[in-house]
């Protein structure tokens, strides 16, 4: 993945998790987009690693607009984004069930770990709290992951262009007679 493509889906991660989530709260609980994209990237691509610490800079950004100390939520994403990159590279990468349990597994250590930084930090915060808020959120989270990837799956392979009838995606007709393309 192109480190532009990535810039704009974690600029579009923001403006949805800030503008339009909130639209679909429950128990004021919506799913962390910049945190689903970041594990998604890190886990589905071989070079993931550097466009999903791409993201560090945008979950920093959500943290200074809507968390209560700045930085954490960053944090948090550029460990698991590394963890992901060490830990997952022995895993199936194109078995969704096992990108389901390291989206889940993530949104787990994400939200513990982000407890814990508040507990040092000063927060009186419960982990019973963390628990029941984590209990909507790795559904949410879920869902946005199985989004993610229908929406990678039923993307053209790369070097195959797309037949939209007689005309392709670069815009060459395709001759009939021979399945070739000609201008």
């Amino acid at each position: 993945m192109s480190y532009k493509k990535a810039a704009v889906l974690y600029g579009l991660a923001v403006i949805l998790q800030l503008a339009l989530l909130n639209l679909i709260s429950v128990f004021d609980i919506t799913p962390n987009l910049v945190l689903c994209l970041a594990l998604f990237i890190t886990y589905k691509y071989n070079d993931g690693i550097r466009p999903a610490l791409i993201g560090v800079p945008f979950a920093l950004l959500l943290d200074i607009m809507s968390g209560q100390y700045a930085g954490v939520g960053a944090l948090m994403i550029f460990a698991l984004c590394i963890a992901t990159a060490y830990f997952g590279r022995d895993l199936n990468r194109d078995n969704v069930w096992t990108l389901f349990s390291v989206i889940a597994l993530g949104t787990v250590l994400y939200y513990v770990g982000y407890w814990m930084i508040l507990v040092i930090l000063g927060n009186p915060t419960s982990i019973l709290y963390i628990i029941r808020f984590l209990l909507i959120e790795i559904p949410f989270n879920l869902l946005v992951a199985a989004a993610a990837y229908r929406i990678q799956k039923s993307k053209p392979r790369p070097g195959r262009a797309r037949d939209f009838g007689f005309l392709n995606v670069m815009g060459k007709r395709k001759n009939t007679v021979n399945n070739r393309y000609t201008r």
